[in-house]
């Protein structure tokens, strides 16, 4: 299969991205979101939490991918997690969190989680042979 140059595009793709941009095109009190979200508040501190947890997962991802061949299904998991993280990406990016953001970067740092334990399983699997 030719996935691996595909997933390993996406990722570079979404590395070379810059997180901040849409972030930073924003206004400054409110970086875009609504809900009094401004730049001094605990939901800010949630949101770099947030961010800093997706480039980690990134660069684990990353790892994973330069460790060598993945079998199909290793493929699919892998691709689906990406999914998820580039829809949360998207969602910070575009500034539609909302007026509940604090709940909803909550609701992210745990999905977050959950994909960096599946990420651990993922990595301890053996290498698919070429």
């Amino acid at each position: 299969m030719h996935l691996r140059p595909i997933v390993l595009g996406t990722v570079l793709v979404v590395l070379a991205s810059p997180p901040g941009l849409a972030l930073a095109q924003g206004r400054r009190h409110g970086m875009g979101m609504q809900g009094g979200m401004s730049h001094d508040s605990g939901a800010r501190q949630q949101l770099d939490l947030v961010l800093q947890q997706i480039g980690e997962l990134m660069q684990q991802m990353a790892e994973r991918i330069k460790a060598g061949p993945l079998t199909p299904d290793q493929t699919l998991q892998l691709s689906t997690m990406l999914e998820q993280v580039a829809t949360m990406m998207t969602r910070l990016g575009s500034g539609i969190l909302g007026a509940d953001a604090a709940t909803q970067l909550d609701g992210m740092r745990a999905r977050l989680t959950e994909i960096q334990k599946a990420l651990v399983a993922l990595t301890s699997a053996p290498l698919a042979k070429p």
